[in-house]
């Protein structure tokens, strides 16, 4: 399944859209979580931008997988 990238951030294979409302996360198999504004998608674009500012580009791909897999359960063990 494609995803459109073009209004979301993308880090790792893993693509964000920062909405008015509450943020939604796109897994590399195209299956996106809608986090409500308040704790939950705080802690996420918390994640998101500790994995952006603290660790080199070339590492997103494996800390995101790690910091976002639990969020999807078709993601592989």
């Amino acid at each position: 399944m494609a995803i459109n990238t073009i209004t979301g951030e993308i880090l790792g294979d893993y693509v964000l859209h920062r909405l008015r409302v509450g943020c939604t996360l796109t897994s590399p198999a195209g299956v996106s979580v809608y986090f409500q504004p308040g704790d939950e998608a705080d802690e996420l674009l918390d994640q998101w931008d500790a994995i952006e500012s603290e660790h080199l580009e070339k590492d997103w791909p494996i800390i995101a997988y790690i910091a976002f897999s639990d969020y999807f359960p078709e993601a592989p063990a």
